[in-house]
């Protein structure tokens, strides 16, 4: 009788928003993406899996063994952001080229004006888990601007020029939650993981104890 062993070939595959609006807020939120990329990606190495890390201007081919960790972070230190976001369509595509079973990570601000909903629905193809992290700077959470200002959109360079009041800030703040909260009940319906965090905030933090709780991190 001979007992064969099968180890699963699991795969991790990450996308990270680098479109313009990532570069807002002090620290800036493509910062913070970098850093979570690299944390769940060292895991996924250490541990022996396959790792591909996408962004919304390039990618990295799949890696595996601890040892490509150098070339991962090669990678995330010279990612730039630049252009608009079409989430929809780059979610299309690294849902294609990711068709494997394993773990989707999305990482990005999902400030989106097209929505989320269509470009997420790519992801649940497949059968792989999903994990979707929010990122916004504590200055779109609490902004501190008043007066008469012009608003211009850093991606689309559109002009909006606005008088910033107490009762639009409680509008704005009103929009706000219902974004957040909207993306966190479209995942939860769909059986997604879902996390929410300010780019001021520890990395560690979120992966460590949010993740680990949420049983991404096992």
């Amino acid at each position: 009788l001979k007992l064969f062993h099968v180890e699963e070939d699991l795969r991790l595959s990450i996308f990270v928003d680098a479109s313009q609006s990532m570069t807002d807020g002090s620290p800036s939120k493509l910062l913070f993406a970098k850093k979570l990329a690299a944390a769940l990606a060292y895991v996924a190495l250490v541990n022996m899996d396959r790792v591909t890390i996408e962004t919304s201007n390039g990618r990295l081919p799949a890696l595996r063994g601890k040892q490509q960790v150098w070339q991962l972070l090669e990678f995330l230190e010279t990612l730039e952001a630049r252009g608009a976001m079409d989430l929809h369509n780059s979610l299309r595509q690294f849902s294609q080229r990711n068709d494997t079973p394993g773990m989707k990570v999305v990482i990005s601000d999902f400030l989106d004006k097209r929505g989320y909903e269509g470009a997420l629905k790519w992801l649940r193809r497949g059968g792989s888990e999903i994990v979707v992290v929010q990122i916004l700077s504590p200055q779109e959470v609490k902004p501190s601007i008043v007066g008469d200002v012009m608003l211009e959109d850093s991606e689309d360079g559109q002009l909006m020029e606005v008088s910033i009041t107490s009762g639009l800030l409680r509008q704005y703040e009103s929009n706000l939650k219902s974004l957040v909260g909207g993306l966190r009940e479209y995942c939860r319906a769909r059986g997604m993981a879902s996390f929410f965090t300010q780019s001021s905030k520890p990395v560690d933090q979120l992966v460590l104890t949010a993740m680990r709780r949420g049983g991404v991190l096992r």
